[in-house]
């Protein structure tokens, strides 16, 4: 489980160090449609339990995606007494077992989320996903006030489902849901606050692709090294990016991780690298690794080096090696 997490997000490692702190000052694209749409499943969580439902509803507009939290949208509930939600901040209460439908409204769109409450201890919230439950507990209450702070607790909740899951036991979605005969059931109710960080810090969003250009890539024969320029410094929340998505030597003044997909486009193969960063710093170096053998790769003079594509990191930079 731990690998396939880690393989899952490797694609995207190296440009999140571009991410600017303050994400919300890239305006988004007014003139592409917006569309929403949830799971487009009954969503099942117990009486007694807290969720923000606008974590688990996608937004789209033009290339961007995100989670409608991000945005602020507005929201309201058929049967306050079964789950009650608070307009703005989509925050649902779980009262009593029955069904409620959540609508949730953006940029003239709105979606309809179908929930149904059953009586409390049915689906193990605080006994058999208990250790999940407390670390992304942890997660959210730390998001309300600093989201750096939260990206530091996220390694926690990825590793307490990642424990889990290596016992054998049913699989956990990063969102707390787990799927079963058809169903959601919302096992963690706060696990949509960790996804609804990744994608506020996902390259894959509009809202932030301008930030995942680096001014400068070079490659260095002699330095055996292929060096990013970034277009600003390094910063704490960066480095607490990469340590929220559990990779193995990370600290807030220092990140070495691995990255995949680079490309000899001259000689047709593929790699992986070895990325080094710290903070304060405005270059990330790589160095290029054998995914088979593990050893490290020594780049060659007039060769072009790829560093995957657009849709992928945003980057699709080819440097030759000088």
């Amino acid at each position: 489980m731990r690998e396939m997490i880690k393989k899952k997000i490797a694609l995207y490692l190296a440009v999140l160090l571009m991410l600017p702190a303050v994400l919300g000052a890239l305006p988004m694209r007014t003139e592409a449609a917006t569309e929403l749409s949830d799971m487009g499943v009954v969503l099942q969580i117990e009486a007694g339990q807290e969720f923000y439902i606008g974590d688990y509803i996608n937004v789209e507009k033009g290339s961007y995606r995100g989670m409608l939290s991000m945005y602020g949208g507005t929201y309201t509930t058929n049967k306050s007494s079964v789950a009650s939600v608070e307009k703005k901040t989509g925050l649902v209460k779980a009262k009593k077992a029955g069904k409620a439908t959540i609508t949730a409204k953006y940029a003239g769109k709105s979606v309809k989320i179908s929930l149904e409450v059953v009586k409390k201890g049915a689906l193990g919230t605080t006994t058999t996903y208990k250790k999940i439950n407390q670390a992304a507990n942890k997660v959210a209450k730390a998001a309300k006030d600093d989201q750096t702070e939260a990206l530091w607790n996220c390694r926690a909740y990825l590793k307490a489902i990642s424990d889990y899951a290596e016992k054998g036991d049913t699989y956990i979605a990063n969102n707390g849901v787990v799927w079963k005969d058809g169903k959601a059931m919302l096992v963690c109710p706060m696990g949509g606050r960790y996804m609804a960080l990744y994608e506020a810090y996902t390259p894959l969003s509009t809202r932030s692709a301008k930030a995942f250009k680096p001014s400068k890539v070079t490659a260095s024969v002699k330095k055996n090294t292929i060096t990013v320029t970034l277009k600003d410094k390094v910063t704490e929340t960066q480095l607490a990016v990469l340590y929220a998505l559990d990779e193995k030597s990370t600290s807030k003044t220092k990140a070495t991780f691995t990255c995949y997909g680079l490309y000899d486009a001259t000689a047709e193969k593929s790699y992986r690298g070895e990325v080094s960063v710290k903070k304060g710093s405005k270059e990330m170096t790589i160095k290029l690794v054998n995914g088979g053998t593990g050893k490290r790769v020594k780049l060659v003079k007039g060769h072009k080096y790829k560093l995957m594509s657009k849709q992928e990191w945003l980057l699709g930079k080819t440097v030759t090696a000088k």
